[in-house]
């Protein structure tokens, strides 16, 4: 491990002490996290080209904020519920059929989100068309070595985790009888609980039949559907002053595409649209909710082939013999904090993404041999007093801090650090100055991934590394570059605004995924530009060039954010309002994947500029959008997430009542 100097950090024999002190976003006060179980991308296609007549189409896919998910479990490329399950709760791969234990030995629990939330007064609640106690809704409210000790799981929720509501499948170990002595509302039917007074009601337990809920084709008889279910959930864990934590899960889907059944599939694909929907109409208005639309896992291998139009079956293979597959699964994400779910991740990192505080000051300790160096005790003083330990990982934090001054102090018997201890400034105030003069380090761990803040007066820069973004331990350094190179960026009339970081690595390796960057602006920076136009670029030494990137911005926080695979210098710039497509740019062309081309930018392009591209056949590969600075990436896939062929391909943009036609190469 490169240790750096004793100013940045805390030194003992080659031990290093890291730390990153900034304001972050405050959590939402309500958290409705979605799982369509088996629900993978072309499930998603079907559903909608039956629904609507088109893909695309389905209520969650127009949520704002969009990703993929990398799946795989600890012990397997293809995971199962349980296992993905327990990453989404607990931001920790372990092996297929564990519920929420640690590993290597599975003997003890990891605090799920469920927990986590519970700690900090919020209600909390489980929803599922499975039975009760089926692996996903285990994983977020009870800890078990094999998802199959559906006994013990039905005891953990009624004498360990409690979740005030538990609604789905009776029978596997859940009773009336348990659930009454424990104080649980029973009910049985949709009857029954569309009459519970919610307001009054502080636990309820909705067991219907002895086994999973029927499919939506079928009709649902007395049984709810699942829209109704997340309804009565959040109408009673509304009443919670701290807030909620809501897990819905449609796990039918996952069943009726193990079985070939189509039709089923997506049937209860469109319910578990309108159970989203349901959640953004309990939400519509507020800025204090997160709701999280994904899947733990695709089934069987789903691929679409032709939409044949409304209340038709899609043309369509099954590809998966059956069985789960490892493809990337997506991700919607609407309200507050939900640009954090942006792009690709990881199913590990929903944890740190949805529990993200306040304020914090966190860390992370290695011994001399660059292993975790756990059980460290860490003091804080100053604003506030706290003490804590570094866990097995070596990491620690300090959480829910007003901004003011602190001091961190590393203590363990017979170990002296040098210094004695590190100040550490939490700035909140919006301040003229830029302030970069403190460079900051963190060692990023391939099965944590890691993140890396530099504070200012008025905000931070930082980037975040998902799990497994480096395949060794990476030091990495983010600080403000002396001066900036000249060069356009993707277009003329393009402007620099100064403000910017450079990152750096020990390695000549880039991160095999992508990884997040924030940096955040003042008013006086814009001096009357138009915010919606601000976009991150990174500069290309080859090519000489600024790259703009696809960035989300937030004006009422002066941030702006934007995913890069490639570590390098990145500056905020800004782009004039384009009313016309002569300027417009598409680079590089031709697009050699094979030679470390990621993406193909277009660029100086009017604000939500629409771009299709075509095979030379005339066959549509993929529609795109321009941002509002004017900006669009084709990652050179088609709609079903394949790769293109090599091959020519040709585009047109739109804009108004422009066209402008382009000839693009891709040579894999």
């Amino acid at each position: 491990m490169l240790c750096r100097p004793a100013s940045r950090f805390l030194l003992l024999s080659g031990a290093c002490f890291f730390y990153t002190a900034a304001p972050v976003f405050s959590y939402p006060k309500n958290i409705i996290f979605m799982i369509g179980d088996g629900m993978g991308p072309e499930q998603i296609r079907a559903a909608g080209m039956y629904a609507n007549g088109l893909p695309g189409t389905l209520g969650f896919e127009l949520f704002p904020d969009s990703g993929t998910v990398t799946t795989y479990s600890a012990n397997n490329a293809v995971t199962d519920s349980a296992a993905a399950a327990t990453a989404m709760a607990t931001g920790v791969k372990v092996n297929n059929y564990v519920v929420s234990m640690a590993p290597p030995g599975y003997v003890s629990e990891l605090q799920t989100l469920l927990e986590y939330f519970q700690a900090r007064g919020k209600r909390t609640g489980l929803v599922t068309t499975d039975v009760i106690t089926a692996a996903t809704p285990a994983a977020f409210g009870s800890h078990e070595d094999n998802r199959s000790n559906t006994n013990q799981i039905a005891s953990d929720y009624l004498t360990q985790t409690r979740p005030n509501v538990l609604l789905g499948g009776g029978g596997n170990g859940m009773s009336a009888g348990a659930a009454q002595a424990a104080d649980y509302l029973v009910v049985t039917d949709r009857a029954g609980m569309q009459g519970v007074d919610t307001l009054n009601t502080a636990y309820l337990s909705g067991q219907f039949g002895t086994s999973t809920l029927p499919y939506e084709y079928d009709g649902m008889g007395t049984m709810p559907h699942l829209t109704e279910m997340t309804q009565t959930a959040l109408s009673l864990l509304e009443n919670s002053p701290e807030g909620f934590f809501l897990l819905v899960e449609g796990a039918k889907i996952d069943h009726s595409a193990h079985s070939y059944d189509t039709t089923r599939n997506i049937f209860e694909t469109i319910e578990f649209s309108s159970a989203a929907q349901a959640a953004l109409a309990w939400a519509a208005g507020r800025t204090d909710t997160l709701i999280i639309v994904t899947a733990d896992h695709e089934t069987n291998g789903l691929v679409v082939t032709a939409n044949n139009g409304i209340n038709v079956l899609p043309s369509h293979i099954w590809t998966g013999g059956g069985n789960h597959t490892g493809v990337d699964v997506p991700l919607y994400a609407w309200g507050m904090n939900s640009a954090l779910f942006a792009g690709p991740q990881d199913n590990t990192d929903f944890f740190a993404k949805v529990t993200t505080n306040p304020y914090s000051i966190s860390g992370y300790i290695t011994d001399s041999g660059a292993q975790p160096a756990s059980d460290i005790q860490v003091s804080l003083s100053g604003q506030a007093t706290a003490s804590t330990n570094t866990a097995g990982s070596g990491f620690y934090t300090f959480e829910n801090l007003a901004a003011g001054a602190y001091t961190v102090t590393p203590l363990k018997s017979s170990w002296t650090f040098e210094p004695a201890s590190r100040n550490v400034a939490v700035l909140s105030d919006i301040q003229a100055a830029w302030d970069f003069s403190m460079s900051q380090f963190i060692s990023v761990l391939p099965a944590q991934g890691g993140a890396l803040t530099l504070p200012y007066p008025g905000g931070s820069a930082g980037v975040s590394f998902p799990a497994n973004s480096f395949t060794g331990s990476v030091n990495i350094t983010l600080q403000k570059p002396a001066s900036f190179p000249a060069g356009q960026a993707g277009g003329t009339g393009t402007l620099a605004t100064g403000i910017g970081v450079e990152i750096g690595k020990d390695t000549p390796a880039q991160p095999s995924q992508n990884v997040t960057l924030t940096l955040y602006y003042q008013d006086a920076d814009m001096a009357g530009r138009e915010e919606a136009r601000m976009t991150i670029a990174r500069y290309s030494d080859t090519a000489g060039l600024w790259v703009p990137l696809l960035s989300s911005i937030y004006p009422s926080e002066n941030r702006i954010t934007a995913q890069t695979d490639h570590l390098s210098l990145f500056q905020l710039m800004w782009t004039p309002s384009s009313t016309g497509l002569a300027g417009a740019r598409v680079y590089p062309n031709p697009f050699y994947p094979s030679r470390g081309h990621t993406r193909v930018n277009f660029t100086s392009l009017p604000s939500e500029a629409a771009i299709h591209i075509y095979t030379i056949a005339g066959e549509l590969v993929r529609k795109l959008k321009a941002n509002t600075a004017g900006i669009a990436q084709w990652d050179g896939k088609n709609a079903a997430g394949h790769k293109a062929a090599s091959g020519i391909y040709l585009g047109v943009i739109k804009s108004g009542g422009g066209k402008k036609t382009f000839k693009l190469a891709v040579v894999r």
